[in-house]
């Protein structure tokens, strides 16, 4: 699969694990920070590299909104306001009445249709939007969820960037009896 091409240098990184561990870092990744001057790769650090086979990375902005509302309830709107390497639909709601139920999983990102409409023609039964409103009548609950929602979305992130780096692709294995 190919991607759009990134520029990388090789950076040395310590490893408590190895005697050292070799990751790509983008440009944007090296601004303000110097490289290394050698690296047990074989390849030069201080080298520019473009490879297309590396996904962008995963990244979610997201403005969250708290505040109490008539009728004695208190209010939590997050809203997705960009993304990259992820779709910004990442609040699952349900179709029969179109209220919110979770952050999406990676299977969620996967399987649900970024809207009510196509849950409904596909026959699906959540869909998922990029923003989510929910109330509650004690400020201790919305406090908790709006808190939650944000350790959520992180754990989101990290999980979609695995599943793209490491796990979405095709591979051939061959296997032969001795």
């Amino acid at each position: 699969m190919a991607y759009t091409p990134v520029t990388y240098r090789v950076v040395v990184v310590e490893d408590p694990t190895q005697d050292f561990a070799v990751r790509y870092a983008t440009q944007a990744d090296l601004e303000g920070d110097e490289a290394l001057p050698t690296s047990r790769t074989g390849l030069p650090i201080n080298d520019l590299y473009v490879r297309d086979d590396i996904p962008p990375p995963t990244r979610l902005t997201v403005s969250q909104q708290r505040a109490a509302i008539p009728g004695d309830l208190f209010q939590t709107t997050t809203t997705v306001t960009e993304a990259l390497g992820i779709q910004t639909q990442v609040f699952v709601f349900r179709t029969v009445d179109q209220t919110y139920s979770h952050v999406a999983t990676v299977s969620d990102m996967v399987w649900w249709p970024n809207t009510y409409e196509e849950a409904l023609e596909d026959g699906n039964n959540y869909y998922r939007l990029a923003s989510c409103v929910v109330s509650f009548d004690n400020v201790s609950t919305a406090d908790e969820f709006a808190s939650y929602t944000l350790v959520r979305l992180d754990r989101l992130t990290t999980a979609y960037s695995t599943y793209k780096l490491e796990f979405e692709g095709s591979d051939t294995h061959v296997y032969e009896a001795p």
